[in-house]
């Protein structure tokens, strides 16, 4: 159980994480 869970936050925090860091490299280029 516990397994599954650490599974689905890393499933909804990488693709998160990933979009943070373009905004913020787009954040910089526009800047």
């Amino acid at each position: 159980m516990k397994e599954e869970i650490t599974n689905r936050k890393g499933s909804i925090l990488t693709p998160v994480l990933a979009g943070g860091a373009l905004g913020a490299g787009l954040a910089l280029l526009l800047a």
